[in-house]
Order: C-alpha cells, then sequence, then structure tokens
C-alpha cells in the first residue's frame, strides 16, 4: 500500500506512481490529529486509467481536498460565522 501525505506530496504525483501499484490511499492530518483515508482497489485486468478515475471520484465525494483547503490557514471563529452567514443570505 501506497501512502501519500497531500500537504506534502502534489495529488499529480500520487496519480503518476499509480501506475505502478495496485492500490493507493490517502493520509491527510487536521486538527486534533484526525486522519482521512481514501482506498482504491484494482480488480483483475483493470487499467490504471479506471484506478485514477475512481480515485478521483472517491476524494470529490469525500470532499476531501475541500477540507485541505479549508484546513490549509488558521480561520477565527468570527470568520467562520461571517461565511456561513453570507452562504444563508445567498440561498434566500
Amino acid at each position: 500500500m501506497l501512502y501519500v501525505h497531500v500537504a506534502e506530496f502534489s495529488l499529480r504525483w500520487a496519480l503518476e506512481t499509480l501506475n505502478s501499484f495496485h492500490s493507493l490511499s490517502v493520509s491527510k492530518g487536521g486538527a486534533l490529529f484526525t486522519t482521512t483515508m481514501v482506498f482504491v482497489k484494482a480488480k483483475k485486468g483493470e487499467s490504471s486509467d479506471a484506478l485514477i478515475r475512481k480515485f478521483i471520484r472517491k476524494i470529490s465525494e469525500e470532499q476531501l481536498m475541500q477540507k485541505i483547503k479549508d484546513r490549509q490557514f488558521y480561520r477565527s471563529p468570527s470568520e467562520i460565522k461571517k461565511e456561513k452567514r453570507k452562504r444563508r443570505r445567498g440561498r434566500r
């Protein structure tokens, strides 16, 4: 199993190295040492392109990249509240 820390390496590198591995997991440490793991396992005869599509689909379903971007910089609680209010106003 290949472990890629998304904060240190680019997703492109992970996808390029997928050609030589049969499964890929991405581990991301965040606040309070939480970890999110995404597993993609190869079936017999499955191409690397299919694995890459599966991997990207799982990342988007779990909104992993969005969580990483949100936690990249510290935001104060007041900034978070302002953003929530702004989103609520847009829904009306």
